[in-house]
């Protein structure tokens, strides 16, 4: 079978975890014959560039309420490729996590801020829960995040000897499915709303 899309895919991670959600997508866009190249924002090869792309997904997590300077960076070195190709970006956060209004409203005002600001209009934009690595924190972060982890977890005895995990892989892949349907590649289950944050 011929390959239908060249995709490459560019994510900033903190703990490693938007790394695991750009996985998952390179593995499923690759499991549908599509290429796929996947790049860590902070370690562009100098001559990097987008054209021979027939689009763009880039990923990023949020941390004190801010997107790295890396993926602004990559938005505003390859803003005119974005401009004119279909990209999409995904936001993956704790705060994505809660299921109270306040929440949506701060994840989605992180990621309205991010696109005014970096003058983007990506055809899809998307909010993932992330996840808690407490066996990657140090001591400190590990007491820090400790309060998330309950607020999410309950009060009870909450273990911060394990991780825990809270992307929705489902909503992940129709994602996926849906970006396709922008590059006039999608299979059955594509459509094109767009998945609530």
């Amino acid at each position: 079978m011929d390959v239908n899309a060249r995709i490459a895919l560019l994510y900033g991670t903190g703990e490693g975890h938007t790394r695991k959600i750009a996985d998952h997508i390179a593995t499923h866009l690759k499991e549908m014959n599509h290429r796929v190249e996947l790049f860590d924002v902070q370690k562009l090869p100098g001559d990097f560039s987008l054209d021979g792309y027939d689009g763009a997904i880039i990923g990023a997590s949020i941390h004190a309420g801010n997107y790295s300077r890396a993926v602004k960076n990559a938005v505003r070195d390859y803003k005119q490729w974005l401009k004119t190709s279909p990209s999409a970006f995904f936001s993956v956060s704790l705060t994505a996590a809660e299921e109270s209004e306040q929440a949506k409203e701060q994840v989605q005002a992180y990621i309205d801020d991010f696109i005014a600001r970096s003058d983007w209009h990506p055809v899809l934009v998307a909010s993932f829960a992330g996840a808690m690595p407490f066996s990657r924190y140090g001591f400190m972060k590990r007491m820090l995040m400790r309060a998330a982890g309950r607020r999410l977890e309950g009060e009870g005895d909450f273990d911060t000897t394990r991780d825990y995990e809270y992307t929705d892989w489902a909503s992940v892949d129709e994602f996926i499915e849906q970006f396709l349907s922008h590059l006039g590649l999608a299979g059955e289950s594509s459509g094109e709303s767009r998945p609530s944050v």
